[in-house]
């Protein structure tokens, strides 16, 4: 796949996921969510269908799963069966399980160890997300959680670093 193609796809899912978040906003209806989220699952399908016809392309799983989750948000929010502040926590979960499954390619692409970091963010984030939820956390609380435990990974892995 050509870098021209590749940003092209890039820049429409980050497009898809903007208009998504405006058509949340705006209320404009719940067949435009249906639609939406029918969207995403074929996008997701597309990008998991390119993954497993050419492994080379390893990248192609996270728009494949960020695709999906946000498919899944929308479809559970068209369903009424997904509460009132669970999207958060399903959204950072879905995006750590595409890192995660990146980070699982480690073995045999030199580049996806690196998809450990943010998958060990997004799913502390998401813990802290469904800890917000429960009212365990208070929401102004999430962002410096998630910003101390960043520093604190960057800090760590730094150190182990050196000792080598």
């Amino acid at each position: 796949m050509s870098s021209s193609l590749r940003s092209r796809i890039i820049g429409l899912i980050v497009l898809l996921m903007g208009l998504s978040l405006l058509v949340r906003n705006l209320h404009i209806g719940r067949m435009l969510l249906l639609a939406g989220a029918l969207l995403f699952f074929a996008v997701a399908l597309f990008f998991g269908r390119s993954y497993l016809q050419r492994e080379n392309d390893w990248w192609v799983i996270l728009p494949a799963g960020l695709s999906f989750t946000i498919g899944a948000t929308w479809l559970l929010s068209f369903a009424a069966l997904l509460p009132t502040g669970l999207a958060n926590v399903i959204f950072l979960l879905g995006a750590a399980l595409s890192f995660w499954a990146i980070w699982m390619e480690k073995t045999r692409r030199p580049y996806s160890g690196l998809a450990l970091y943010p998958a060990l963010l997004l799913t502390a984030g998401a813990l802290l997300a469904f800890l917000t939820y429960l009212h365990i956390l208070q929401s102004e609380w999430l962002v410096p959680s998630l910003l101390l435990l960043t520093g604190l990974l960057l800090v760590f892995r730094n150190w182990s670093r050196r000792d080598r």
